[in-house]
């Protein structure tokens, strides 16, 4: 993608990703502190599969391979709760 192309693209995404983060952030510092910690656990783990599933449509031209890259961030996650859950 040449240059020009891509500061057009993303000219006006700014102001878009302040109000997101002005937003969520208190979002999140209330969920942090109101909510026992599997839930906001599962809050977070909500967010990195959005997150993630955000990032593979960007990086990859293929529409399923962002959905294989999803679903190996949700399974991570899951077995990291597993394997925390017996620890603890």
């Amino acid at each position: 993608m040449p240059i020009e192309m891509a500061a057009s693209a993303g000219g006006d995404s700014l102001p878009r990703r302040v109000t997101t983060a002005v937003v969520a952030i208190p979002i999140m510092v209330a969920l942090v502190l109101a909510l026992p910690t599997g839930s906001v656990a599962l809050a977070l783990a909500i967010v990195a599969v959005g997150a993630s599933l955000e990032w593979s449509r960007i990086a990859t031209p293929r529409r399923t391979r962002g959905y294989v890259f999803a679903l190996v961030v949700a399974g991570s996650l899951l077995l990291s709760w597993l394997a925390a859950s017996q620890w603890l």
